[in-house]
């Protein structure tokens, strides 16, 4: 959220109502997500999972990210 507020270009910004009870240890630091960059979890060549909000929580737990 914090890249989409300082950008300068419009955004949308999608949340998932599923992930309002998550919890996760945050660093003290102001980290911003770049935007118009994937996260690679893990290389390879056989699969591609394209996804965002909850699914990326439920997508990592599936294939143990």
């Amino acid at each position: 959220m914090k890249a989409a507020i300082r950008d300068d270009n419009p955004v949308i910004f999608f949340e998932h109502k599923y992930l309002y009870r998550r919890t996760r240890k945050m660093s003290g630091e102001d980290y911003i997500v770049p935007l118009g960059k994937a996260r690679v979890a893990r290389e390879g060549r056989d699969l591609s999972v394209i996804t965002y909000a909850a699914w990326s929580y439920r997508a990592s737990r599936l294939l143990k990210f």
